[in-house]
């Protein structure tokens, strides 16, 4: 169901007259873009049920700097079906999946302390836009490759839904700290549509710190920690309301160069406790090959598997419980101008729903996308 509320019309206007006054004052660099792709999977055969799926996304975003202050503001539109509904799947085998809706997903302000390598960032924004990061791994569809399941499980400010947060940074050539505190409930629980910030006592707060070293294109090996206060809401054991986890993030180019062919590879590792998540352990890894059809050196080639463990929790409540959902994809992205790609994609899903009673599945599908 789509929705269109007050509050973003709101907040839309407002980007609106920010960026059209920005223009007033000379010396700032000020960027519109905009996004839209569209997906469309079949699940061919296992799964929870066969069909297909047709989620898709649209981003309209503004930035203005000046001086080492930013200003960004992005406003998401989330459209279409589900494919997991299809799938049964634990991991979201579409990044696009989400409520139909139009919200503000991003509205920050940042601040480079020069000289100093430090800088502040503050508003609405996607812990995930700067923690737990690779880029070979922005190739592929499934949601896991973006974010950890363990992470992505609990309440925290990612896509589709974001709150408000501060971030501090420190970069020094290619060493650089993470830390950040976030809401801890983001938008409205029970109300999915438009935009929404609520600040209530019993929110809680989301905290995070990641550290390593990170070189464009060539390597990043990172470990990053995070801790939530938020009520715990799974329906197994004891009350809680403290819930923590790890990862590790390793990528690098193996092979290639920027004139060539290039190979990258990533690794991902995530833990939580068993006793009170549905995933406890995670565990992806992929390889990509930019060029390698030498008519098309701008085409991308990947493959990947996700495999995220049950927990304890989880097989107490669940019948035929397996040890872990696996994902493998196989993606080409294929540029066919500066701005239009297709990407068809194919995965295979191993015990989907992290249950050993349905059926693995197999998903064909194809991503397109446009941008300005």
């Amino acid at each position: 169901m789509s929705s269109f509320t007050p509050g973003f019309a709101a907040a839309a206007l407002g980007i609106a007259s920010v960026c059209y006054s920005a223009q007033a004052y000379a010396g700032n660099n000020i960027d519109f873009g905009a996004m839209v792709a569209q997906d469309y999977f079949r699940d061919v055969a296992g799964g929870a049920k066969r069909g297909g799926g047709a989620p898709g996304i649209l981003h309209l975003n503004a930035e203005v700097e000046s001086g080492g202050d930013v200003f960004h503001f992005d406003v998401l539109g989330t459209f279409g079906s589900s494919i997991s509904d299809n799938a049964g799947d634990l991991q979201t085998l579409s990044n696009f999946e989400a409520y139909n809706t139009v919200r503000l997903f991003e509205a920050w302000y940042q601040h480079d302390f020069h000289g100093t390598g430090l800088s502040l960032r503050l508003g609405m924004q996607d812990y995930n836009g700067l923690f737990d990061t690779l880029d070979p791994a922005q190739l592929f569809i499934n949601s896991s490759f973006g974010i950890e399941p363990t992470i992505s499980q609990v309440s925290v400010s990612i896509f589709p839904e974001t709150t408000v947060g501060a971030v501090a940074q420190w970069r020094s050539h290619d060493r650089y700290i993470l830390a950040g505190i976030y809401d801890g409930t983001p938008g409205l629980p029970g109300h999915p549509a438009g935009t929404h910030i609520e600040l209530g006592a019993g929110d809680g707060l989301f905290s995070a710190i990641e550290a390593g070293i990170a070189s464009t294109d060539a390597y990043k090996l990172a470990a990053g920690y995070w801790y939530h206060t938020a009520p715990d809401d799974y329906p197994v054991g004891r009350h809680r309301n403290r819930n923590r986890g790890w990862y590790v993030i390793g990528s690098g180019r193996i092979a290639g160069n920027q004139s060539g062919p290039a190979v990258h590879m990533f690794v991902q590792l995530g833990g939580a406790p068993s006793d009170r998540n549905p995933l406890d352990r995670y565990l992806g890894a992929g390889i990509t090959v930019r060029g390698l059809v030498a008519a098309r050196p701008d085409d991308t080639f990947g493959v990947a598997i996700a495999r995220a463990g049950t927990s304890r929790a989880f097989k107490h409540i669940t019948r035929a419980a397996a040890a872990a959902e696996t994902a493998c994809e196989l993606t080409y992205r294929a540029n066919l101008t500066d701005q239009l790609y297709l990407q068809p994609d194919v995965q295979y899903i191993a015990n989907p729903g992290g249950v050993s009673d349905v059926d693995n599945t197999w998903i064909v599908g194809l991503r397109i996308g446009y941008s300005i």
